[in-house]
C-alpha cells in the first residue's frame, strides 16, 4: 500500500514527458518497493533473532519441564545477552530451583522411609519385650499359686500337728498327774 502511495506520488512529481516519465515512475516504485521488502526482511530478521528465538527457548524449556525433565541445560549466554535473555535466566533459575526442590524432597522421602522402618523395628522389638514380660508374667503367677497351695498344704499341716500336740500335752498331763498320785 505504501509503494501505491509512493508511486502516485513520483507520477504527479516527477515531469511528464513521453515514455521516460512512465519509466521513471515505475523504477522508483520499484525501487521503493525493493528496498521496503529488504528493510522489512532486515526487522523481521531482528525480531526473531532478538524477541522469538529466546521466546521459543523458553517455550521448549518449560514444556519440557511440564513433562517432568528437569535436566534442561544451561542457557547459552549467546541468547541471554538478547532482548528476551532475562526471561530465559528466569526460566533457568526457576529449573534451577526446581531441581534442588526435587532433590531436597527425595532425600525427605528417603529419611522418612527410614524412619518408618526404624519405627516398625522398635515396634516389633517391643511386642517380643512384651511377649516374653507376659510370659514371665504368667510363669510367676504360676508359680506364686503352687507356692500358696504349698503355705497352705503346710499350714493345714501345722494345724494338724498343733491338734496332735494338744492331744499328747493332755495325755502327758494326764499321766504326769496319775503318776504323782
Amino acid at each position: 500500500a505504501l509503494t501505491l502511495v509512493v508511486a502516485v506520488l513520483l507520477w504527479f512529481l516527477v515531469p511528464a514527458g513521453d515514455a521516460t516519465h512512465l519509466r521513471r515512475v515505475l523504477v522508483g516504485a520499484l525501487l521503493f518497493a525493493g528496498f521496503c521488502t529488504v528493510a522489512e526482511l532486515a526487522i523481521v530478521s531482528w525480531l526473531q533473532r532478538e524477541f522469538m528465538v529466546p521466546l521459543i527457548t523458553a517455550e521448549q524449556v518449560a514444556s519440557r519441564v511440564a513433562q517432568g525433565d528437569l535436566k534442561v541445560a544451561d542457557m547459552p549466554p549467546a541468547l541471554l545477552a538478547r532482548k528476551g535473555g532475562p526471561l530465559l535466566a528466569s526460566v533457568g533459575q526457576m529449573v534451577t530451583r526446581l531441581r534442588e526442590l526435587t532433590g531436597a524432597i527425595q532425600g525427605a522421602a528417603s529419611d522418612a522411609a527410614s524412619m518408618a522402618q526404624q519405627i516398625a523395628a522398635a515396634t516389633e522389638q517391643m511386642n517380643a519385650s512384651t511377649e516374653e514380660v507376659a510370659g514371665t508374667t504368667g510363669d510367676l503367677t504360676e508359680r506364686a499359686s503352687q507356692q500358696a497351695l504349698t503355705v497352705r498344704a503346710a499350714a493345714d499341716d501345722a494345724a494338724r500337728i498343733l491338734e496332735i500336740a494338744k492331744v499328747l500335752a493332755a495325755g502327758a498331763v494326764e499321766t504326769a498327774a496319775r503318776n504323782a498320785s
